[in-house]
């Protein structure tokens, strides 16, 4: 939802571009997190993968942020 919002809001990032890349970027990454937790879900073998990059991706982030 937040990058359907950042894509269509009517701000000043909006007006440069930046606002719709970044909506557009926070899309994808949500469709990519719904699709390995459907995967886990239904037990398919590359979604431990994802989630395992998922996992080391999220723990670098809050690490450094």
């Amino acid at each position: 939802m937040m990058g359907v919002t950042l894509a269509f809001s009517p701000t000043e990032a909006a007006a440069t571009r930046a606002g719709p890349l970044s909506g557009l970027v926070v899309a994808g990454l949500g469709a990519l997190l719904i699709a390995t937790g459907v995967g886990l879900r239904k037990l398919r073998p590359w979604s431990r993968i994802a989630s395992g990059i998922w996992s080391g991706l999220g723990r670098l982030c809050n690490r450094e942020c």
